[in-house]
């Protein structure tokens, strides 16, 4: 019986070990093969989460490994959209050269497929990033063709989403143009889609930026706060509606309030890694420290402004580099392709022909004026190229430095003597060496002065240029 028993003992354990072990299998093949477990709504779901927590590195990370399951699986839809992820999160972290390069891979996969949902996320973020990388009038270009897919899409909650975001980028773009009218027509469509925090900010915005209004500004900065409450949003509307409720108590005069605001934007900003928002709030903390009268905390944020600028100014252009490559190759393989219709059309004496490559040419966003923007792009570059060199004559003294940057920016000398005829030559240098953004103590070694020397000069410019005191000389250059 004692035996008996033994082996029934034995049977029951030989189950449940076996059972647990075969559990433990499961849960590991689960883990490994995660990506797979996903729809693309869930992902969708979980780039919400990660968004609006600003947890954009870990989201990054997801996604790629999500992205090698999609590719194991031949998955066609998960492969265009997760790259399509990965390069929205590389754009917000200021990656634009590697956001392009996972936008071109998941272009390359459509087409495989004709969804338009895909079509219009994939130029909405081809907009975005041409936004971002300041080249407004192609990335209008490709959020044409974005709202043009978006409007095909037949589930209208969907349709107005995509529109939403589209929308945004060109009221962006119209705003950046000075087009104010155009700007006026997205604000007055994006009142009647879907609410978004950023559609009140851009509204405040555009009273602050006026200075007119302020009521109405703070009444739509805190509709989007009240709006970001009450859904998940990405983490930088909360930097964005901070950074502007700090620009507005600045207008005001409650600078303490002023700086509570940016200190709190700032924070939020490093933690998404955000450096375009970061840039712009040391620059106001400079410009609210300047009203104060704390010379010396005025110019520790606007070093570090400066320091920002000229990091983002550098991926900016190896991004340009990249889109110039793209074009390039684009435009060569144009010239082909246009080839081998017209003798097509010789040949058949049709325009059937004509027709279907038109219409492929539009779905895959070919430009007529392709060459028009690779010119204009280039110039983009041969400035930030011009902008080095000026800086190294700068350092080495040489004597053609003022000659080339008077070639390089010619109306901003212009304009400075428009506004004080008796600025001498070295008045004018030294107006130059702000607005490269040199920081005093380059200035110093440049020319060989003492920082106080630097400051009194400083004092005697704005006289001559009759500037307020509360006027920061460098700010005022740089927006000359």
């Amino acid at each position: 019986m004692f035996v008996s028993k033994f082996f029934s003992f034995k049977k029951v354990f030989n189950i449940y070990f076996s059972s647990k072990v075969m559990c433990l299998f499961c849960l590991l093949f689960i883990i490994k093969h995660n990506g797979q477990t996903y729809t693309l709504s869930e992902l969708e779901g979980i780039m919400k989460n990660y968004k609006s927590k600003g947890e954009y590195e870990e989201a990054i990370k997801f996604n790629l490994d999500v992205l090698k399951e999609y590719k194991k699986d031949n998955y066609s839809h998960g492969i265009i959209t997760t790259n399509i992820y990965i390069g929205n999160l590389l754009a917000s972290v200021n990656e634009y050269g590697k956001s392009l390069s996972y936008l071109n891979e998941a272009k390359k996969e459509m087409a495989k497929t004709e969804d338009p949902i895909l079509y219009s996320k994939l130029y909405n973020e081809y907009g975005r990033d041409y936004f971002l990388l300041k080249l407004y009038k192609q990335s209008n270009e490709k959020l044409n063709i974005a709202i043009s897919y978006a409007n095909k899409i037949p589930d209208s909650n969907q349709r107005e989403h995509l529109l939403t975001d589209n929308y945004l980028w060109k009221w962006s773009n119209f705003d950046q143009l000075d087009k104010v009218d155009s700007l006026y027509v997205m604000q007055s469509r994006l009142l009647k889609l879907e609410p978004r925090p950023l559609v009140y900010i851009k509204i405040a915005e555009r009273y602050i930026k006026e200075k007119k209004n302020l009521d109405s500004a703070e009444y739509y900065l805190k509709k989007s706060i009240e709006l970001n409450a009450s859904k998940k949003y990405a983490l930088d509307n909360d930097a964005l509606v901070l950074m502007n409720l700090g620009k507005l108590h600045m207008i005001k005069g409650e600078y303490a309030e002023s700086l509570d605001y940016y200190f709190k934007s700032l924070s939020i900003s490093q933690k998404i890694k955000n450096q375009e928002y970061e840039k712009e709030t040391y620059s106001e903390l400079s410009k609210v420290y300047n009203l104060l009268n704390n010379k010396e905390k005025s110019e520790e944020y606007y070093k570090k402004y400066s320091f920002l600028n000229d990091s983002t100014n550098d991926r900016e252009k190896r991004a340009l580099y990249t889109i110039v490559n793209e074009l390039g190759v684009k435009e060569k393989d144009n010239h082909v392709y246009l080839f081998f219709v017209t003798m097509v059309v010789i040949l058949a004496l049709t325009g059937y022909v004509t027709y279907v490559i038109h219409k492929r040419k539009n779905k895959f966003g070919f430009s007529e004026n392709s060459l028009d923007s690779i010119e204009e792009i280039k110039d983009k570059i041969h400035e930030y190229e011009s902008f080095s060199e000026i800086i190294k004559m700068a350092e080495e003294g040489n004597p053609f430095f003022l000659t080339s940057f008077k070639k390089l920016y010619p109306d901003f000398h212009e304009k400075l003597k428009s506004h004080c005829s008796g600025l001498t030559e070295h008045d004018i240098k030294f107006c130059i060496y702000l607005r490269l953004n040199l920081n005093a103590k380059q200035i110093l070694q440049y020319e060989n002065i003492t920082l106080r020397a630097i400051e009194t000069k400083k004092y005697r410019l704005k006289k001559k240029l009759e500037l307020s005191s509360d006027v920061k000389l460098s700010s005022w250059i740089l927006e000359l």
